[in-house]
């Protein structure tokens, strides 16, 4: 008996290292096909390859200070030695968040197994089933196809392991999976809920630990208000503000459940912005109504669930884990859409494991048909997360099919119209920017690319003429939280007066584009090179530092 009992264990373990392998071989085909393709302008620039911490050797400073609203130094310390490593190629990051797509399949492995003991569940189809959900729903490739998405991935990774850790009942487990937590909040605070989806699954499964468990969650939910109090400064002031009254917070947190509900089941189609900002959820009643039924359903099919089969309560632990993108406190994204689907990655685990349960208690263990559960899901889910791998090959077809899934998208219109604009092809690349602009006139990205585009259509005049526009208070405000768009407004408004003929004009705007953005290469170059023009003419000129937009105008119109 000792013995088919121990060749039960082996063919267990055989099993599911078989299938992990599968998983694995199947996600390096979907991913792999990524590995030559070039960072997209959606974020990865400003965080990486143009990020001037990293380009100039001072990445030591984002454990100091937030940057571009986040405050992930952990992260960042990872970035800046893959970006120094690989001497800022982007295959070197791709290569990172496959590593970490791995590792996080693994993580998620053994704490499934760890779950089947402990609920005594004993069918290796439905872990499998579990597995490769996690590992190919193809709502993951928001997270492993975009380079940004490591933030994701390695805050996931640690959160895993502090899992993990804490219940290995160690002698020091609380103290190492408090730091892996900590090094989790340090990589991206959305894993905040975390500590609440602990609790629950303690008081619910394993009450006996609740009173130590509690003590480590309570100084876990320290450190997580901590991480939103430095979150929230650096986003007080920021161009991705976002103010929502307090009585509408839970109907848009509804909503964004019903449709991260909806996606888990069924994700088609998916989309890189779907545009549900609280003032389109409000907006459209009817829209919000059917989010909102959805999430009531689901729920109360949960507890129905649970009533007959008390192991299916581990699916209230998925609200939490997504807590802290659903809107209940404001986050800089909501601009965009309150829903994204690299959001869902880690409480996707759950979707996992409540599948895998589902499978283990419907289908007999015994039977050789139930291995077809798992191998559709790889097979479809790894199909359909290789076709969506596509977009994400250059910014053309990443914004297209942006625009396709969401015709008023703010950021596919101007970027496609800058795309278009750099090609040449300036009425085209206009006209999505004035599309654009139906978001604000006085947007910085609209006025920075309008003039840009004007540009490359050789209309200086109109350029020259956008300066008007740096007189408004409201514009200069915004320009103010947007340096980057304020920065490629004055280089391309220096570089229409220096192209008319007004050298000196040209430097002051220039001047201000090296104040706010000094990594800019160009700007440096045509900074010393007019310079340069200067003194072969007897002329010292040097540049004041960032001025008021007005006081800019007011100097520029007594120059020359």
């Amino acid at each position: 008996m000792a013995k088919r009992s121990s060749r039960e264990r082996s063919a267990k373990r055989e099993s599911s290292l078989a299938v992990i392998v599968v998983v694995y071989l199947v996600v390096a085909l979907v991913y792999g096909s990524l590995l030559s393709a070039p960072p997209l302008t959606w974020d990865d620039g400003v965080n990486i390859f143009e990020n001037p911490y990293f380009r100039f050797g001072s990445w030591m400073t984002l454990w100091r200070t937030p940057y571009f609203g986040m405050y992930i130094p952990v992260t960042e310390t990872i970035w800046a030695a893959v970006f120094h490593v690989g001497d800022g190629a982007a295959w070197p990051f791709r290569m990172l968040n496959i590593s970490l797509h791995f590792a996080n399949i693994a993580l998620f492995a053994v704490l499934l197994r760890g779950l089947f003991r402990r609920f005594e569940i004993h069918n290796e189809a439905a872990f499998a089933t579990g597995v490769a959900i996690f590992a190919l729903h193809p709502q993951q490739t928001a997270v492993v196809s975009w380079i940004s998405g490591s933030r994701d991935l390695a805050s996931t990774a640690f959160a895993l392991g502090a899992v993990l850790v804490l219940f290995r009942r160690s002698r020091f487990g609380d103290f190492w999976a408090t730091m892996l937590f900590v090094a989790g909040l340090l990589s991206k605070p959305q894993i905040a809920g975390v500590p609440l989806a602990i609790l629950l699954y303690v008081w619910l499964f394993d009450h006996e630990r609740l009173k130590r468990t509690s003590m480590v969650i309570a100084g876990w939910l320290l450190l997580v208000f901590a991480s939103a109090a430095i979150t929230a400064v650096a986003q007080a002031n920021d161009v991705q503000a976002v103010h929502v009254s307090l009585m509408r917070r839970p109907a848009v947190a509804l909503d964004a459940l019903g449709f991260y509900a909806m996606k888990a089941i069924w994700p088609f189609p998916l989309a890189e912005d779907y545009g549900r900002t609280p003032g389109y959820v409000w907006a459209n009643p009817s829209s919000m109504a059917l989010m909102i039924g959805i999430s009531i359903s689901c729920g109360v099919a949960l507890w129905l669930a649970a009533r007959r089969n008390r192991v299916y309560a581990i699916g209230f632990v998925w609200p939490l884990l997504l807590l802290p993108v659903l809107g209940l406190a404001t986050f800089g994204y909501q601009n965009v859409s309150t829903v994204a689907d690299h959001y869902a990655y880690m409480s996707l685990a759950v979707i996992g494991i409540l599948a895998s349960i589902a499978a283990a208690n419907r289908t007999p263990r015994k039977r050789m048909w139930v291995w077809g559960i798992p191998a559709l899901i790889i097979s479809v889910g790894g199909f359909t997360s290789w076709r969506r791998t596509g977009i994400w090959r250059d910014d053309d077809r990443y914004y297209a099919d942006m625009l396709a899934k969401n015709p008023s998208s703010y950021s596919a219109q101007l970027n496609l119209g800058a795309s278009a604009c750099d090609r040449g092809e300036w009425r085209a690349g206009l006209a999505l920017v004035d599309r654009a602009s139906a978001h604000g006139a006085d947007d910085p990205g609209v006025l920075a690319n309008k003039a840009y585009c004007l540009f490359r259509g050789e209309r200086l005049d109109e350029v020259v003429r956008l300066q008007d526009n740096l007189l408004r208070a409201d514009v200069r405000e915004k320009l103010a939280k947007n340096q980057r768009a304020a920065s490629l407004f004055a280089e391309v408004v220096g570089r229409a007066f220096d192209r008319e003929g007004f050298p000196m004009r040209a430097f002051a705007y220039f001047c201000q584009a090296n104040a706010l953005t000094p990594e800019n290469v160009n700007v440096a170059k045509m900074i010393a090179s007019i310079h340069q023009q200067m003194s072969n003419a007897g002329r010292d000129v040097a540049c004041p530092g960032l001025l008021g937009w007005d006081r800019l105008v007011a100097v520029v119109s007594n120059l020359e």
